[in-house]
Order: C-alpha cells, then sequence, then structure tokens
C-alpha cells in the first residue's frame, strides 16, 4: 500500500496501481474514504490516528 499527499489535506491511497481510497485530514482528525473517485467516495473511519486510518482502508481492501 503507497500512500501520497495530493492537497494540503488530502491524501491518497493505493494498493498496487489501484486506488483504494482517500485520507483528509480536518484539524487533528483522519477521515478515511473508500472509492476510487473522490468525488464518490465513501466515509467509512474517522481517527486521530494516519497509521489507523491507512489500516482501515487496507482492510476494505483485504475484504474484495
Amino acid at each position: 500500500m503507497q500512500w501520497e499527499r495530493v492537497g494540503f489535506d488530502r491524501y491518497l491511497v493505493r494498493a498496487g496501481a489501484e486506488t483504494i481510497g482517500y485520507i483528509d485530514v480536518v484539524g487533528a482528525v483522519y477521515v478515511v474514504l473508500a472509492g476510487v473517485h473522490y468525488d464518490r467516495a465513501v466515509e467509512v473511519s474517522q481517527t486521530l490516528v494516519l497509521e489507523d486510518a491507512l489500516a482501515a482502508l487496507q482492510q476494505r481492501a483485504d475484504a474484495r
């Protein structure tokens, strides 16, 4: 799994070449969004720890 910052307050998360979701940074909270396209991604979690946000997306990718 790779992630890259694509904006001041947003990360794009990929599993291999496939986009699996996004993480928005809202204050101290990481908002986890699952989906290929940001405008259609669905919120699946909120956490205060970036590693937990990444793990939430990894679990969803593993379940597919």
